[in-house]
């Protein structure tokens, strides 16, 4: 059939078909070329450099001849740092960690102690490999040491070795590891929306025994540490943590009251601990010198001594202090203090004695903390390294003698689980 014989409604309904196919045509080609222009004028993605500091102290010994101290002097980052102590043979430091991107550069700040001529050798291996080969001159002001490198992103042992030394006495001093690689760190994961809880308190009871579901609850009298349905962050009740003066409980100096949920956290458990905490509007806003107070411990147990974990609040501020039995005292996070006002807190904890395995996550009103590495996650022992079991929960107030005659601390929603969900007040 030719179009000679078409109606003119068909001839017009053709007609308009051909009009279609060509506007499609005209828009397919349109696109091919926008394609075509984006292939010809691609340039290469500059990724953005991402730095990450490995504070020596923190980094795994092979040997009790590397040291740790705090007496070097006022220069050191993080105010610790660790030495080799004129050891026999090679010893090192190392940490391994999952890196996002390419690893590009690895400085190492050193300094050296030397009582003769000679030199300290130090390598940086990775993953075993030797990237730098050192020889170190008698040098007792820190200096950089670093090389370029080109290391696939991953997971990566990264370790600094006093390989061998003079005859001489001799020290190597590593102030910190800081490792350049290429793009940004990977986003912290979203907290699990699911999840199973292992133990809780609500405190919704007229009733002030707390034993259990805690192990322990210490006062020096009952009403140091009650159930009270004034001020409450969910349900009926909450816990009354009221402090005098005067309260040192048995063979102690300082006033506490404190409930217990002990020896429940092992080497290698990973869980999230979940609360709530109301400091009143007439909580100190600023701290006496030499004061100090309390308000939470996480990890400790037997032999006690100083927990590796523990919450202080310092007036315009509450900070999360990890001990270490080889470098002291340091802040890991600090996050401001609302009076007045409950605050949540969700703590993701690896129990672990090692430095180089334990690590602590932390939420404040549901906003992840950054802590004082500049990431999410910090890695420190949260178990004490001289733990003869394992470690436990310790809801407290306490503080230094002396300072106040009466402090007052809520808690509520006290949770421990396997995922935030599970925890979050």
């Amino acid at each position: 059939m030719t179009n000679a014989n078409l109606s003119h409604a068909e001839v017009a309904y053709d007609t308009n078909r051909m009009r279609q196919r060509v506007m499609r045509l005209g828009k397919l080609a349109v696109c091919l070329l926008a394609v075509m222009a984006a292939l010809f004028t691609f340039s290469p993605t500059a990724f953005a450099a991402t730095t990450t500091i490995i504070e020596a102290e923190r980094m795994t010994p092979s040997s009790n001849y590397v040291r740790t101290t705090t007496n070097y002097d006022a220069y050191r980052s993080g105010g610790i740092a660790d030495y080799f102590a004129d050891p026999p043979s090679a010893v090192s430091i190392s940490d391994t960690r999952t890196y996002a991107g390419r690893i590009t550069n690895i400085t190492v700040r050193t300094a050296t102690y030397i009582e003769c001529a000679g030199n300290i050798r130090m390598r940086v291996r990775v993953d075993g490999t030797v990237l730098l080969d050192k020889n170190l001159s008698n040098n007792y002001t820190w200096a950089d040491q670093s090389v370029a490198v080109d290391i696939p992103a991953g997971s990566h042992r990264i370790a600094v070795q006093y390989y061998s030394g003079p005859t001489c006495y001799d020290e190597l001093w590593v102030d910190k590891v800081t490792v350049t690689s290429e793009g940004t760190p990977a986003p912290t994961p979203s907290p699990p929306t699911t999840g199973e809880v292992l133990f809780s308190d609500t405190f919704d009871r007229d009733d002030d025994t707390f034993v259990p579901p805690w192990d322990v609850a210490q006062r020096a009298a009952t009403d140091r540490l009650t159930t009270d349905s004034t001020v409450v962050r969910k349900g009926t009740h909450s816990a009354k943590f009221r402090v005098h003066g005067s309260d040192a409980l048995a063979g102690t100096t300082n006033p506490r009251a404190q409930l217990g949920d002990l020896d429940k956290f092992c080497e290698d458990d990973d869980l999230y601990l979940g609360w709530s905490w109301y400091l009143p509007s007439n909580f100190p806003e600023s701290m006496p010198s030499g004061s100090w107070i309390n308000i939470g411990q996480i990890g400790f147990g037997a032999p006690w001594g100083y927990p590796p974990l523990h919450f202080e609040a310092r007036g315009s501020s509450i900070a999360l202090v990890n001990y270490n039995q080889n470098g002291g005292w340091r802040d890991v996070a600090s996050f401001p203090t609302q009076r007045g006002h409950w605050q949540d807190v969700v703590a993701h904890v690896k129990f672990s004695k090692s430095t180089s395995v334990g690590f602590v996550e932390l939420w404040v009103n549901g906003q992840p903390v950054r802590m004082s590495n500049g990431s999410t996650r910090q890695y420190m022992n949260t178990i004490n390294q001289n733990a003869s079991g394992c470690g436990g929960w310790l809801p407290t107030l306490y503080r230094s003698k002396g300072y106040w005659e009466w402090l007052t601390l809520y808690y509520d929603e006290a949770k421990v689980g396997t995922s935030y969900a599970a925890v979050a007040p």
